[in-house]
């Protein structure tokens, strides 16, 4: 774990791998009275270390520990004290006895390389094609939500075209919805443009109206005074706004004709 933390990869996977090896190779060190027919299968135990280091370790460490476990094969077998039928059986087969086991290291960490290295390469495919699927999933999440942003797009248009239409043909003010709209940034100051455009519509109106309603008591006043009659309120004479002035203007009226009457009125202002 230290090793590990210390990112010290490498050299942890080497630690493993010597101590591997290290069981059979005491086991071959310490047989009792020499090296034996019998004990020859020891030295095959070596490939589980090539094993293992091909799984911890780098591909080119694989046939490092081929080579020096291979040493130590043709060391231990020429070199070590022997019993009788070892013995023997160098003299009879000797480069037999040595290649034999040395070549199944060098064919173990062949195979145990070739393996690694398709296994890292079904693992880099299983990698890409998981990014791939990953990355295509992404997009096809990007193209929904794409399409779905387009669709509220075109339907926040369309009813900020349709509130403008409607206030350009002088209807009725429709407030535009900010909830889930994709332009509600922009949706506040046209609400507040439409508004005061609905208000500027409806003082003109009234402005209109009062107008009218101006020009319809003046000339009613004009008739009143050439025809000397009392005067008759026009058609928006009663309304709230020109009631008052109105009835000011038809008191002012009937004080002139009292007074008229009573010959108190000057012939400036009879005229």
């Amino acid at each position: 774990m230290l090793l590990n933390r210390s990112n010290k990869l490498t050299l942890a996977g080497i630690l493993i791998v010597v101590s591997i090896s290290m069981t059979p190779i005491t086991n071959i060190l310490t047989t009792p009275e020499g090296l034996s027919l019998s004990t020859l299968p020891l030295f095959d135990l070596l490939v589980i270390s090539l094993v293992i280091c091909a799984s911890v370790l780098p591909g080119y460490y694989v046939f490092l520990f081929a080579s020096l476990n291979s040493a130590f094969i043709a060391w231990g077998i020429l070199a070590m004290p022997h019993k009788a039928d070892l013995t023997a059986a160098l003299q009879t087969s000797g480069p037999g006895l040595v290649s034999l086991p040395i070549a199944i290291q060098f064919v173990t960490a062949f195979v145990a390389f070739i393996w690694v290295q398709s296994a890292s390469k079904a693992i880099v495919r299983a990698d890409r094609a998981e990014q791939i699927a990953q990355l295509e999933h992404d997009i096809a999440e990007s193209r929904q939500q794409v399409a779905q942003q387009k669709v509220q797009l075109d339907a926040a248009i369309q009813e900020i075209t349709h509130a403008l239409l409607s206030s350009n043909n002088e209807r009725n003010f429709s407030r535009i919805s900010t909830q889930g709209n994709p332009l509600w940034t922009i949706i506040g100051p046209i609400n507040n443009i439409l508004a005061r455009m609905e208000r500027m519509r409806h003082s003109e109106h009234e402005y209109q109206q009062i107008s009218m309603e101006l020009e319809q008591l003046l000339e009613a006043v004009r008739v009143a005074r050439r025809s000397n009659q009392p005067l008759r309120p026009p058609a928006y004479g009663n309304s709230a706004r020109l009631g008052i002035l109105y009835q000011e203007i038809a008191s002012l009226q009937a004080r002139d004709n009292r007074l008229k009457n009573s010959g108190l009125l000057s012939p400036y202002d009879r005229g």
